[in-house]
């Protein structure tokens, strides 16, 4: 059976098109920052020499080769202005062969082709820049529902709705699961029963970062991947001191102390 794939909410079965994968790289290319020294062989690499003491990596480059059939030359061209519409511009791209993730992606380059047998067939190579890791097609704290892509037999839990809310009194330990395979960088919602909001601060793997203003607040939300924190609102990152963490794969720790 031939699979094929999904872009902006389209399948490719919907333009009359064959996919063949040309090349879909299993590991994007790690941003690599070497120094050559005066008095020794070799060189130093320092990809990991930043504040979240790892190595980042750059976008990968899916290209795909497309197989369009049609009657007649002009039919032929129809279809394939339908197509040049559809791959204009980014948006989500996903392949049946792993429904349950998706990609950020962009057509780059030109997308060249030829007619073929008296113009009934033409072939088409497109190439996709998408972002370095995939993402999944739910949210944690929502989980898997009814109509999501998830196959039998794959590793995911329900329930993470109730897994991804803790109620803490003071000051505690609480432990989020990254069930993903790389470093993500999560958003919190921080919620205080009293009537001035709360100082509060968070930790995890030797990094913190808090809350000390004295604004009060019912409900904060903290982004930390895109380097937010507002109330109602009422944009509160001049408050929040220290350095954003990352969620390692698997189990995380995160000690929390609130006021």
């Amino acid at each position: 059976m031939r699979t094929g794939f999904t872009y902006k909410n389209k399948h490719c079965s919907e333009f009359g098109i064959t996919m063949v994968t040309k090349s879909r790289p299993i590991l994007p290319e790690l941003r690599s920052a070497p120094m050559e020294l005066p008095n020794a062989d070799g060189s130093m690499e320092y990809a990991a020499a930043n504040d979240y003491g790892r190595a980042f990596y750059k976008n990968r480059t899916f290209t795909l080769g497309l197989y369009i059939r049609a009657n007649n030359i002009y039919e032929l061209e129809k279809r394939i202005s339908r197509i040049a519409v559809w791959l204009s511009g980014a948006g989500r791209l996903s392949f049946d062969d792993m429904p349950a993730v998706y990609w950020d992606a962009a057509v780059i380059g030109s997308v060249d082709y030829a007619p073929e047998r008296a113009g009934t067939k033409a072939i088409l190579s497109v190439s996709f820049e998408v972002k370095p890791f995939s993402a999944a097609v739910f949210s944690l704290p929502a989980g898997p529902r009814l109509g999501d892509p998830i196959r039998l037999g794959d590793l995911v839990r329900l329930g993470y709705d109730s897994r991804m809310r803790f109620t803490i009194t003071g000051s505690g330990d609480f432990v989020i699961e990254n069930i993903g395979t790389v470093p993500v960088r999560p958003v919190f919602v921080i919620t205080s029963s009293k009537e001035n909001g709360s100082v509060w601060s968070m930790e995890c793997r030797g990094r913190s970062f808090g809350y000390i203003a004295s604004v009060s607040f019912n409900s904060m939300t903290v982004d930390t991947k895109e380097y937010t924190c507002t109330a109602e609102g009422k944009n509160l990152m001049g408050g929040i001191t220290g350095e954003f963490f990352e969620l390692m794969s698997g189990d995380n720790t995160i000690h929390f102390e609130g006021k």
